[in-house]
């Protein structure tokens, strides 16, 4: 994606000017010197992808992951009007491991940017993939498929319990992502062809189908992911100019899934560990009864459940406390709070912490399993979660590194890992925004590089990255043979 330099300019001004404002307001609040100043420092490293002419998938995703660490961190606090230490118990610590894993972060985005950046996607996935004929066929087909796999995983998953995994097969979980592809195709159809409104009408009831499979199963991923890819394309797609009409839509479907769809399972979350997929819908149902089909008793219902568990909503253990704003997971200053502050007393966790990655590729047959993650076992040991609960808590890429090998590996694992993922991206996506398959790959990829673990990375390496793989072979193949086919024709 091309950004022209007066454009990349005012871009700049504009953040380095509100980062100015947020940082004059943390000293008014208050806020320790050193870490406003660390904040600052890193979150002014976002801007960096400015600097060049192309945008590349590297430079999007190197974005997410200076926001999740600090830049959401420093808005967040601001608004809220709380000092950027505010809950830290040893905030100068914790902001050079900050500093640190995002400086080892940024040397290798720098290193995937220069010696990986690919002009185009592998196997001619850009030109296939912007084919109308090729994704015509391909869209729907994928979808179904992705939510099929989808309902599969939800019904024949293991189930945790008290620590203990129920019997199941969760292998259908990795090819879910085929409904981000197939929402990626349509968005892509509905962007460059707008006098065919059968794909806006498609598109919708794909939307409304995820948004739907997310509430019977309790997974507000697919759905984010759906939102991401269609934001994405109307802002990286050339096509006719976005209707009035249409951002209004969209602005009310981001409104509905934060204040509707994710305090709503919020809420049931507690309630529904002994419900099948399809009997949520009444408790759903329920729920928005209970609440008078209020927002704001919904959402103050959500606020409640947060407050409900003790060891992860209170202060020096929620980093926004006392405000029940459900954003911590954009704040990944306090789990690495969490882990330095304990490491003199609890020591390093070593290859401990990558325990369920055995469990990720073992059948079970072979191995017995816990349903325990990395997460779950750096929260316990550091006392972020109960001993037990299995809780999935958003630690990130610096804290569980920390876990791993203290400093040490807070300078090393961030620039490996990113340097590995962000350059295999590069290599999937091609130009960011140049087709529907970049943009697939975008969307997938922007959350997790801001908030997994190492093991979830590795994991993520070696599971769903070859999957991408296969499918675009898969791709290669069928739009070499449809186009074949037309020659002959």
């Amino acid at each position: 994606m091309k950004i022209n330099s007066n454009v990349s300019m005012i871009l700049s001004f504009i953040w380095i000017t509100a980062l100015l404002i947020f940082t004059l307001l943390q000293l008014f609040y208050g806020a320790s010197t050193y870490v406003l100043v660390v904040m600052a420092i890193t979150s002014a490293l976002s801007i960096f992808p400015l600097a060049f002419r192309t945008i590349t998938t590297s430079d999007i995703l190197w974005v997410v992951f200076t926001t999740y660490n600090s830049t959401a961190a420093l808005v967040i606090k601001t608004f809220l009007g709380q000092p950027i230490d505010q809950n830290l118990v040893q905030p100068s610590i914790s902001a050079s491991y900050l500093l640190l894993g995002i400086l080892s972060g940024f040397l290798g985005y720098l290193l995937a940017r220069t010696f990986i950046h690919s002009k185009s996607a592998p196997l001619q996935l850009t030109q296939l993939t912007t084919s109308p004929l090729i994704l015509k066929d391909l869209s729907i087909i994928i979808f179904l498929i992705g939510m099929l796999a989808q309902i599969a995983h939800n019904i024949l998953r293991p189930r945790a319990e008290s620590g203990q995994i129920t019997d199941g097969f969760g292998g259908f979980g990795t090819l879910s992502i085929l409904i981000i592809l197939g929402v990626s195709f349509q968005a892509y159809l509905w962007r460059t062809r707008p006098n065919e409104p059968k794909h806006a009408v498609l598109l919708a009831f794909m939307f409304i189908s995820v948004v739907t499979l997310a509430l019977l199963s309790n997974i507000k991923k697919p759905a984010v992911d759906s939102l991401l890819v269609i934001l994405l394309s109307i802002v990286l797609i050339k096509g006719r100019p976005v209707r009035f009409a249409t951002y209004l839509s969209l602005t009310c479907l981001c409104i509905a899934l934060t204040m509707v769809v994710a305090p709503l399972i919020q809420v049931m979350r507690p309630q529904l560990r002994s419900y099948a997929p399809l009997e949520i819908y009444q408790v759903a149902t329920n729920t928005l009864n209970d609440s008078h089909y209020n927002l704001y008793v919904l959402w103050d219902k959500s606020a409640n459940v947060a407050k409900g568990y003790e060891y992860s909503y209170g202060k020096n253990q929620s980093y926004l406390f006392p405000s029940t704003v459900n954003a911590d997971r954009f704040c990944l200053l306090m789990p690495i709070d969490q882990v330095v502050r304990s490491l003199p007393a609890r020591g390093t966790l070593g290859f401990s912490s990558l325990a369920d990655v055995p469990e990720a590729y073992i059948p079970g047959f072979l191995i017995h399993k816990t349903g325990i993650a990395s997460p779950d076992i750096i929260a316990w040991h550091y006392g972020v979660r109960a001993n037990g609960s299995i809780a999935r808590p958003v630690i990130g890429l610096i804290a569980s590194s920390a876990a791993f090998g203290d400093i040490y590996a807070v300078i090393f694992f961030p620039g490996v890992i990113i340097f590995i993922v962000f350059g295999i991206m590069e290599l999937l996506s091609g130009p960011a925004g140049s087709s529907p398959w970049s943009i697939f790959i975008l969307g997938i990829n922007l959350q997790k590089v801001g908030e997994k673990e190492v093991s979830a990375m590795i994991n993520y390496g070696s599971r769903e990255i070859p999957v991408m793989f296969i499918v675009g072979l898969c791709i290669y193949f069928y739009g070499k043979h449809i186009r074949r086919h037309n020659r002959r024709d």
